[in-house]
């Protein structure tokens, strides 16, 4: 609704994804002190093939929520759903090139986080 009510400061119409996205990341960027409890994982939930998958799942969405933005944001749109690097370009305004590295940075830090080490089996996108 924000959105639709500042749209004569839309400046280019070809960016209103982009323009979309900052809005939104701005508003969860100030909300970040409200905890946010249940976690919904439409797109992971569909593909769990057990309770304990998805709980895992949940886990890892809640890990990669706690990394900075720029990494939460471009891992959200790639694990849940499912977005190539172009498609994350798009929708965050960032260039596909930027992308690539904030996933690569974001996968490091979410290891980090979750104390793995050692040789990665993360293919690039």
């Amino acid at each position: 609704m924000l959105a639709f009510t500042r749209i004569a400061q839309l400046a280019d119409p070809e960016k209103f994804a982009a323009w979309v996205a900052t809005i939104a990341r701005r508003m969860r960027d100030s909300e970040a002190s409200e905890a946010v409890d249940s976690v919904d994982l439409p797109g992971i939930a569909s593909t769990a093939q057990s309770p304990e998958q998805l709980v895992a799942a949940q886990q890892l969405l809640q890990h990669i929520r706690k990394l900075p933005s720029q990494f939460s944001e471009t891992l959200i749109l790639r694990v849940v759903e499912g977005c190539s690097a172009k498609e994350i370009a798009d929708i965050t305004g960032l260039q596909a090139d930027s992308v690539r590295v904030n996933l690569h940075r974001g996968l490091q830090k979410l290891r980090e986080q979750l104390g793995l080490t050692g040789e990665s089996t993360y293919e690039p996108i």
